[in-house]
């Protein structure tokens, strides 16, 4: 079981963006971040992702009762974002041997079930946006983490690329904690809670 937990979390840069955001999300739940443009959905993510730093409040982790520094976090999550980028100059098979050391059969089930496979010697530049996203997903989801952070996932992806997405969240929520950051209804509904930045209700 593994938890974060969020304590009167607030952030600003010239402006306030949100204030006295507290939540707990574990092992086997999901939860939405949801508000308009620049209501501090990405930033609130990356918090979570000790990526950035709160003016106020804190964040803890569990491993079980475990804490966890906020500085080995990263060993635990997956993150897809646009601020997350794969090595464009070598082919997804490359991106996988140097990330994991080999390309395992569970890649290579992992990158068929994403439609990768027939491109995966192909350097990743000459990729569409919608398969530079996929491949983003797949290497966020080859480190099995139990925590998985996806920033507008579905963004770039068609309709048959976003099915295959929302059918393998469905299939890891039972054993990862989800929190997903979107203005999109669809990807929020796949979530079993939500925070709204535009009210700093959580529901």
């Amino acid at each position: 079981m593994f938890t974060i937990k969020a304590h009167n979390i607030s952030k600003r840069y010239t402006y306030r963006l949100f204030s006295n955001i507290s939540f707990t999300v574990s092992t086997g739940q999901s939860i939405a971040i949801v508000g308009p443009n620049g209501s501090g959905k990405s930033t609130l993510l990356k918090i979570i992702g000790s990526i950035v730093f709160p003016d106020t409040g804190s964040v803890e982790y569990f491993n079980h009762q475990d804490a966890i520094p906020a500085g080995n976090v990263f060993h635990y999550t997956g993150i897809v974002a646009p601020y997350i980028q794969c090595y464009n100059q070598l082919t997804l098979t490359e991106n996988i041997n140097f990330a994991f050391g080999a390309v395992t059969q569970d890649a290579i089930t992992l990158i068929k079930r994403l439609d990768l496979y027939q491109h995966k010697d192909r350097m990743l530049h000459t990729y569409s946006t919608g398969m530079l996203q996929r491949a983003k997903i797949a290497m966020a989801l080859l480190k099995k983490p139990p925590v998985l952070l996806l920033d507008e996932p579905g963004s770039n992806m068609d309709e048959y690329g976003r099915t295959i997405l929302f059918e393998i969240i469905k299939e890891i929520s039972s054993h990862t904690a989800i929190v997903v950051a979107t203005n999109d209804s669809r990807e929020a509904n796949i979530c079993q809670r939500s925070i709204n930045l535009a009210t700093s209700v959580v529901a």
